[in-house]
């Protein structure tokens, strides 16, 4: 018994450091191109005819450390759930560890599409409705940088998130945890929670919300569609 203990132990202490030392490789990687990372997501082609100020002196300092620390995490996460899969796999069964083998494959590339589709909502259309509602009055658009990077980041890494609605699907599914059938009576309370999620991600104007939550919810309508046809 103690030796089982032991052994449970020294295998999580193993899998601990090598995601320890590979977040560390990629936050050192990734802060070494800070400055250029900044730049793209302050390109004057997203940021159109805003006027982006700092407004206070730790204010450039704060934001490349928010960036580096986000992107590293992201980057992260595909890792930690293989590590993860691997110090759980003895208590699992074949189809259970094929079925999360699966999800970690395809949780970056759908992460980073969700996140492009969220800089796409962001930069064609929800930017240049709020940067535009105070232009006729003759009213300069000054917004912290900070504000502007969390509101950018926060969609986009909504987005990123929220486009792993299929893979949560397709495990309920795969792994009988629900029924396709019984997801679909629950239509409306999700359609209730991706309300709320899109209000969280989205500033506080109805236009925003209503589109980021329209993809949403045709998300969730094409993820039982797919789940319907793997399972049958």
């Amino acid at each position: 018994m103690a030796n089982s203990h032991e052994k449970f132990l020294e295998e999580l202490k193993k899998r601990l450091i090598i995601f320890a030392s590979f977040f560390a490789l990629i936050f050192i990687v990734t802060g070494l191109f800070s400055k250029k990372i900044l730049s793209l997501v302050l390109n004057p082609n997203i940021i159109g005819n805003i006027n982006l100020v700092t407004l206070s002196p730790h204010e450039n300092a704060t934001i490349i450390i928010y960036l580096i620390l986000l992107i590293a995490i992201i980057l992260s996460l595909p890792l930690l759930m293989y590590q993860s899969l691997m110090f759980i796999k003895s208590a699992l069964t074949k189809k259970e560890r094929t079925t999360l083998l699966l999800i970690s494959i395809g949780f970056l590339p759908l992460f980073i599409l969700g996140v492009a589709f969220g800089l796409f909502l962001t930069k064609i259309i929800i930017l240049p409705f709020l940067s535009n509602l105070v232009i006729d009055a003759g009213i300069s658009n000054s917004w912290s940088v900070t504000q502007f990077v969390k509101f950018f980041v926060t969609i986009c890494l909504g987005m990123g998130l929220a486009f792993q609605m299929p893979l949560v699907i397709f495990f309920l599914v795969k792994t009988r945890i629900l029924q396709v059938t019984t997801i679909k009576k629950m239509r409306k309370y999700v359609f209730i929670s991706l309300a709320v999620f899109a209000a969280l991600i989205t500033p506080p104007d109805i236009f925003s919300l209503t589109i980021v939550l329209i993809p949403l919810f045709l998300l969730f309508e094409l993820s039982l569609l797919i789940s319907k046809l793997i399972k049958s």
